[in-house]
């Protein structure tokens, strides 16, 4: 059911894309045809982050639903719906997902091959991602020996 949703999501959220299956392909189809001024942060968010917060939308209507009738908290395990627990400071918190590249990552290569030395990749010691530039030339095919 989170897949239909998050299938759902997108196909409400832009027309152009509506062949991508998760928000995952998504971000990395709108980063490669954005402008040129990249940005991890004007992305959707990846799809672990919706999928939580779908999960925490349908904990949200099943607590609305069934208070009248019962305790629901007691019969939910909020950890299976994008919570952390935090028993010791008595506290329910949403379980938040780092999906912005992380710091010590490198910014995606521009290659259209990866050939050279000079590559971030490459020099990084890393496979090239989705977002890397050798992704919009898959005809060329990526020459990273990581990859």
């Amino acid at each position: 059911m989170i897949q239909q949703a998050e299938q759902f999501l997108i196909n409400v959220s832009t027309k152009k894309y509506r062949s991508c299956s998760t928000f995952n392909e998504l971000r990395a189809k709108l980063y490669h045809h954005q402008s040129n001024d990249k940005r991890f942060v004007d992305l959707p968010c990846a799809s672990i982050t919706l999928h939580n917060n779908i999960r925490r939308a349908f904990l949200q209507t099943k607590l609305w639903l069934d208070s009248p009738f019962l305790n629901a908290t007691d019969t939910m395990e909020f950890q299976d719906y994008g919570y952390v627990c935090l028993l010791n400071e008595n506290m329910i918190l949403p379980k938040l997902d780092d999906d912005i590249k992380p710091a010590d990552v490198p910014e995606p290569c521009k290659c259209t091959t990866c050939v050279r030395q000079t590559c971030s990749c490459r020099v990084a010691g890393l496979p090239c991602s989705v977002f890397c530039g050798c992704a919009d030339h898959e005809d060329k095919g990526c020459k990273n020996p990581n990859t």
